[in-house]
Protein backbone atom coordinates (compact mmCIF):
# COMPACT_ATOMS: atom_id res chain seq x y z
CA UNK A 1 0.00 0.00 0.00
CA UNK A 2 1.40 3.19 -0.44
CA UNK A 3 2.57 4.93 2.41
CA UNK A 4 0.54 6.67 4.93
CA UNK A 5 0.48 9.43 7.01
CA UNK A 6 -0.15 7.96 10.46
CA UNK A 7 -0.73 4.12 11.18
CA UNK A 8 -2.35 1.58 8.50
CA UNK A 9 -1.79 -2.14 10.02
CA UNK A 10 -2.60 -5.61 9.62
CA UNK A 11 -3.54 -6.69 12.90
CA UNK A 12 -5.54 -10.19 13.90
CA UNK A 13 -8.04 -9.27 16.48
CA UNK A 14 -7.45 -10.64 19.73
CA UNK A 15 -11.29 -10.62 21.14
CA UNK A 16 -14.52 -11.94 19.59
CA UNK A 17 -18.13 -10.39 20.96
CA UNK A 18 -18.30 -13.58 23.51
CA UNK A 19 -15.50 -12.11 25.33
CA UNK A 20 -16.96 -8.91 26.12
CA UNK A 21 -19.51 -8.23 29.24
CA UNK A 22 -23.08 -7.76 29.14
CA UNK A 23 -21.96 -3.86 29.85
CA UNK A 24 -21.88 -3.61 26.13
CA UNK A 25 -25.02 -3.05 24.45
CA UNK A 26 -24.44 -4.12 20.92
CA UNK A 27 -22.06 -7.44 21.26
CA UNK A 28 -25.55 -9.64 21.61
CA UNK A 29 -27.33 -8.38 19.33
CA UNK A 30 -24.05 -8.40 16.56
CA UNK A 31 -23.19 -11.66 17.61
CA UNK A 32 -26.84 -13.20 16.75
CA UNK A 33 -26.80 -11.39 13.52
CA UNK A 34 -23.30 -13.00 12.65
CA UNK A 35 -24.75 -16.85 13.64
CA UNK A 36 -28.23 -16.49 11.82
CA UNK A 37 -26.03 -14.99 8.49
CA UNK A 38 -23.51 -18.14 9.11
CA UNK A 39 -26.44 -21.02 9.54
CA UNK A 40 -28.61 -19.27 7.03
CA UNK A 41 -25.56 -20.10 4.35
CA UNK A 42 -25.02 -23.46 5.51
CA UNK A 43 -28.59 -24.80 6.20
CA UNK A 44 -31.09 -24.72 4.03
CA UNK A 45 -34.19 -24.82 6.85
CA UNK A 46 -32.16 -20.85 8.41
CA UNK A 47 -32.10 -19.65 4.73
CA UNK A 48 -35.62 -20.74 4.16
CA UNK A 49 -37.21 -19.57 7.25
CA UNK A 50 -34.92 -17.07 8.80
CA UNK A 51 -33.23 -15.10 5.85
CA UNK A 52 -30.66 -13.45 7.24
CA UNK A 53 -28.98 -10.10 5.59
CA UNK A 54 -25.69 -10.57 4.39
CA UNK A 55 -23.61 -9.59 7.63
CA UNK A 56 -21.35 -6.62 6.01
CA UNK A 57 -19.97 -5.34 8.87
CA UNK A 58 -21.53 -2.19 11.05
CA UNK A 59 -20.77 1.42 12.02
CA UNK A 60 -20.17 2.08 15.86
CA UNK A 61 -20.49 5.55 16.54
CA UNK A 62 -21.37 7.59 19.67
CA UNK A 63 -18.95 9.97 22.31
CA UNK A 64 -15.40 8.70 22.68
CA UNK A 65 -14.89 6.43 25.79
CA UNK A 66 -17.92 3.99 25.47
CA UNK A 67 -16.51 0.99 23.83
CA UNK A 68 -17.16 1.60 20.06
CA UNK A 69 -13.29 0.51 18.93
CA UNK A 70 -13.25 -2.51 22.49
CA UNK A 71 -16.54 -3.48 20.12
CA UNK A 72 -15.16 -3.04 16.60
CA UNK A 73 -12.02 -5.58 17.47
CA UNK A 74 -14.31 -8.09 18.78
CA UNK A 75 -16.97 -8.05 16.24
CA UNK A 76 -13.64 -8.12 13.81
CA UNK A 77 -12.26 -11.37 15.99
CA UNK A 78 -15.91 -12.80 14.72
CA UNK A 79 -16.78 -12.09 11.30
CA UNK A 80 -14.59 -15.04 10.30
CA UNK A 81 -11.21 -16.67 10.15
CA UNK A 82 -9.01 -16.60 7.22
CA UNK A 83 -9.00 -13.42 6.39
CA UNK A 84 -6.45 -10.43 6.45
CA UNK A 85 -7.71 -7.61 8.85
CA UNK A 86 -6.77 -4.31 8.05
CA UNK A 87 -7.19 -0.79 10.16
CA UNK A 88 -7.33 2.15 8.38
CA UNK A 89 -7.67 5.82 10.06
CA UNK A 90 -9.30 8.47 7.93
CA UNK A 91 -6.12 10.68 8.72
CA UNK A 92 -4.44 7.97 6.75
CA UNK A 93 -5.94 8.75 3.92
CA UNK A 94 -5.97 12.49 3.94
CA UNK A 95 -3.59 12.61 1.28
CA UNK A 96 -3.70 16.14 -1.07
CA UNK A 97 -4.65 13.96 -4.25
CA UNK A 98 -7.75 11.51 -4.46
CA UNK A 99 -5.97 9.35 -6.68
CA UNK A 100 -3.18 8.97 -4.15
CA UNK A 101 -5.71 7.37 -1.46
CA UNK A 102 -7.81 5.83 -4.29
CA UNK A 103 -4.87 3.94 -4.77
CA UNK A 104 -4.24 2.83 -1.50
CA UNK A 105 -8.23 0.79 -1.47
CA UNK A 106 -7.25 -0.63 -4.56
CA UNK A 107 -4.19 -1.95 -3.03
CA UNK A 108 -6.77 -4.28 -1.37
CA UNK A 109 -7.81 -6.04 -4.15
CA UNK A 110 -4.42 -7.68 -4.18
CA UNK A 111 -5.12 -9.11 -0.32
CA UNK A 112 -7.83 -11.39 -1.80
CA UNK A 113 -5.12 -13.89 -3.81
CA UNK A 114 -3.76 -14.56 -0.60
CA UNK A 115 -6.44 -14.55 1.93
CA UNK A 116 -10.03 -16.01 2.74
CA UNK A 117 -10.94 -12.20 2.52
CA UNK A 118 -10.67 -9.10 3.79
CA UNK A 119 -11.92 -7.17 7.05
CA UNK A 120 -11.28 -3.24 7.05
CA UNK A 121 -11.95 -1.30 9.86
CA UNK A 122 -12.25 2.47 8.93
CA UNK A 123 -11.57 4.57 12.09
CA UNK A 124 -12.96 7.95 11.41
CA UNK A 125 -13.29 8.65 7.77
CA UNK A 126 -14.94 11.38 7.68
CA UNK A 127 -10.93 13.72 9.15
CA UNK A 128 -9.88 12.58 5.43
CA UNK A 129 -10.54 15.62 3.18
CA UNK A 130 -11.79 12.99 0.27
CA UNK A 131 -13.80 11.14 2.49
CA UNK A 132 -17.42 11.45 0.49
CA UNK A 133 -15.26 10.16 -2.73
CA UNK A 134 -13.42 7.28 -0.88
CA UNK A 135 -16.91 5.97 0.30
CA UNK A 136 -17.96 5.73 -3.14
CA UNK A 137 -15.40 4.21 -4.45
CA UNK A 138 -15.44 1.87 -1.75
CA UNK A 139 -19.39 1.00 -2.58
CA UNK A 140 -17.89 0.75 -5.86
CA UNK A 141 -15.20 -1.75 -5.14
CA UNK A 142 -17.33 -3.79 -2.54
CA UNK A 143 -19.60 -4.35 -5.58
CA UNK A 144 -16.82 -5.43 -7.96
CA UNK A 145 -15.24 -7.73 -5.10
CA UNK A 146 -18.21 -9.81 -4.61
CA UNK A 147 -18.74 -10.16 -8.34
CA UNK A 148 -15.04 -10.75 -9.30
CA UNK A 149 -13.78 -12.52 -6.67
CA UNK A 150 -16.97 -15.47 -5.87
CA UNK A 151 -16.34 -17.31 -2.55
CA UNK A 152 -14.31 -14.58 -0.70
CA UNK A 153 -15.68 -12.31 2.47
CA UNK A 154 -15.23 -8.52 2.44
CA UNK A 155 -16.20 -7.32 5.75
CA UNK A 156 -16.23 -3.53 7.09
CA UNK A 157 -16.69 -2.02 10.11
CA UNK A 158 -16.83 1.46 10.42
CA UNK A 159 -15.80 3.63 13.66
CA UNK A 160 -17.30 7.25 13.87
CA UNK A 161 -18.19 10.14 16.32
CA UNK A 162 -20.56 11.43 13.06
CA UNK A 163 -22.48 8.26 11.52
CA UNK A 164 -24.34 11.18 9.33
CA UNK A 165 -21.45 11.58 7.19
CA UNK A 166 -21.06 7.51 6.02
CA UNK A 167 -23.08 7.62 2.45
CA UNK A 168 -26.28 6.12 2.86
CA UNK A 169 -25.19 3.46 0.54
CA UNK A 170 -22.77 2.03 2.83
CA UNK A 171 -25.12 2.45 5.74
CA UNK A 172 -27.79 0.35 4.06
CA UNK A 173 -25.41 -2.58 4.24
CA UNK A 174 -24.63 -2.31 8.06
CA UNK A 175 -25.38 -2.65 11.18
CA UNK A 176 -26.07 0.77 12.79
CA UNK A 177 -25.20 0.67 16.80
CA UNK A 178 -24.70 3.80 19.02
CA UNK A 179 -22.44 3.41 21.77
CA UNK A 180 -23.81 5.70 24.36
CA UNK A 181 -22.54 7.35 27.21
CA UNK A 182 -24.33 5.83 30.53
CA UNK A 183 -27.52 7.13 31.74
CA UNK A 184 -27.58 7.87 36.20
CA UNK A 185 -29.01 4.56 36.96
CA UNK A 186 -26.63 2.50 35.01
CA UNK A 187 -23.51 4.77 36.82
CA UNK A 188 -25.08 4.61 40.10
CA UNK A 189 -25.34 1.10 39.64
CA UNK A 190 -21.42 0.99 38.55
CA UNK A 191 -20.36 3.17 41.12
CA UNK A 192 -21.77 1.49 43.92
CA UNK A 193 -20.82 -2.35 42.84
CA UNK A 194 -17.03 -0.64 42.25
CA UNK A 195 -17.00 1.00 45.74
CA UNK A 196 -17.94 -2.14 47.10
CA UNK A 197 -14.56 -4.19 46.04
CA UNK A 198 -12.08 -3.67 48.80
CA UNK A 199 -11.47 -0.01 50.97
CA UNK A 200 -14.20 1.94 50.86
CA UNK A 201 -12.91 4.84 48.74
CA UNK A 202 -15.54 7.72 49.70
CA UNK A 203 -17.02 8.76 53.24
CA UNK A 204 -19.79 7.51 53.92
CA UNK A 205 -21.92 10.77 53.82
CA UNK A 206 -21.33 10.36 50.00
CA UNK A 207 -23.12 8.14 48.16
CA UNK A 208 -23.01 6.43 44.95
CA UNK A 209 -26.53 7.98 43.81
CA UNK A 210 -24.97 11.05 44.69
CA UNK A 211 -21.70 10.25 43.20
CA UNK A 212 -23.85 9.37 39.86
CA UNK A 213 -25.85 12.64 39.65
CA UNK A 214 -22.38 14.57 39.77
CA UNK A 215 -20.93 12.65 36.86
CA UNK A 216 -23.62 13.40 34.06
CA UNK A 217 -22.07 13.44 30.93
CA UNK A 218 -19.12 10.93 32.05
CA UNK A 219 -18.43 8.12 29.78
CA UNK A 220 -17.93 4.99 30.75
CA UNK A 221 -14.06 5.50 30.46
CA UNK A 222 -14.56 8.75 32.63
CA UNK A 223 -16.35 6.38 35.20
CA UNK A 224 -13.36 4.03 35.11
CA UNK A 225 -10.72 6.60 35.79
CA UNK A 226 -12.88 8.32 38.42
CA UNK A 227 -12.51 4.94 40.16
CA UNK A 228 -8.90 4.44 39.70
CA UNK A 229 -8.24 8.34 41.07
CA UNK A 230 -10.34 7.31 44.14
CA UNK A 231 -8.60 4.02 44.83
CA UNK A 232 -4.89 5.59 43.52
CA UNK A 233 -5.46 8.32 46.27
CA UNK A 234 -6.25 6.31 48.81
CA UNK A 235 -3.03 3.87 48.79
CA UNK A 236 -0.84 7.23 48.28
CA UNK A 237 -2.30 8.42 51.42
CA UNK A 238 -1.49 5.18 52.89
CA UNK A 239 2.22 4.77 51.76
CA UNK A 240 3.20 8.72 52.11
CA UNK A 241 1.48 10.15 55.38
CA UNK A 242 2.90 9.06 58.63
CA UNK A 243 1.67 5.84 60.99
CA UNK A 244 -0.96 8.28 62.93
CA UNK A 245 -1.71 10.40 59.93
CA UNK A 246 -2.28 7.23 57.26
CA UNK A 247 -4.72 5.60 59.92
CA UNK A 248 -6.60 8.45 60.20
CA UNK A 249 -6.98 9.14 56.43
CA UNK A 250 -7.91 5.90 56.05
CA UNK A 251 -10.48 5.50 58.49
CA UNK A 252 -12.17 9.01 57.33
CA UNK A 253 -11.72 6.93 53.97
CA UNK A 254 -13.91 4.37 55.06
CA UNK A 255 -14.62 4.51 58.41
CA UNK A 256 -12.83 1.15 59.23
CA UNK A 257 -11.01 -0.25 62.21
CA UNK A 258 -7.00 0.44 62.79
CA UNK A 259 -7.01 -3.36 62.23
CA UNK A 260 -8.62 -3.07 58.94
CA UNK A 261 -6.28 -0.05 57.67
CA UNK A 262 -3.27 -2.13 59.37
CA UNK A 263 -3.65 -4.89 56.61
CA UNK A 264 -4.39 -2.35 53.91
CA UNK A 265 -0.56 -0.98 54.50
CA UNK A 266 0.61 -4.44 54.59
CA UNK A 267 -1.01 -5.32 51.30
CA UNK A 268 0.07 -1.96 49.92
CA UNK A 269 4.04 -3.00 50.03
CA UNK A 270 3.19 -6.11 47.51
CA UNK A 271 3.27 -4.17 44.58
CA UNK A 272 1.30 -6.94 42.51
CA UNK A 273 -1.57 -6.07 45.11
CA UNK A 274 -1.28 -2.49 44.81
CA UNK A 275 -1.49 -2.53 41.02
CA UNK A 276 -4.18 -5.19 41.11
CA UNK A 277 -6.42 -2.47 43.10
CA UNK A 278 -5.59 0.36 40.65
CA UNK A 279 -6.81 -1.78 37.89
CA UNK A 280 -9.51 -3.40 38.92
CA UNK A 281 -13.06 -2.32 37.24
CA UNK A 282 -11.79 -3.35 34.51
CA UNK A 283 -14.64 -4.84 31.63
CA UNK A 284 -16.92 -1.71 30.77
CA UNK A 285 -16.75 0.30 27.25
CA UNK A 286 -13.05 2.20 27.20
CA UNK A 287 -13.04 3.43 23.95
Amino acid sequence: MPDLHYTCDTWMPKTSLSDLPSSYLWSGLLASAVTLHDLSLQSKFYSKNIPADPVLGAILSGPVGNGRHTTAEALAGTLGRGLLHVRIHGADLDFESPDTALAALNSLKAAFRNYAGVCLLLDEIQECRHSRMIQSHLLRLLGRLQTDQPGKNFRLIIVTDSPDSILSGLRRFLMLCHCSAPNEDERRDWLSSQLRIGPRLIPKSVSAKDLAAKTEGFSWHQLQLLHRYLRQQLFWNVKLHSEQDASHETMQAGQITPEEADEIRKRYKDQNYRKKLIKSGCGMPTE
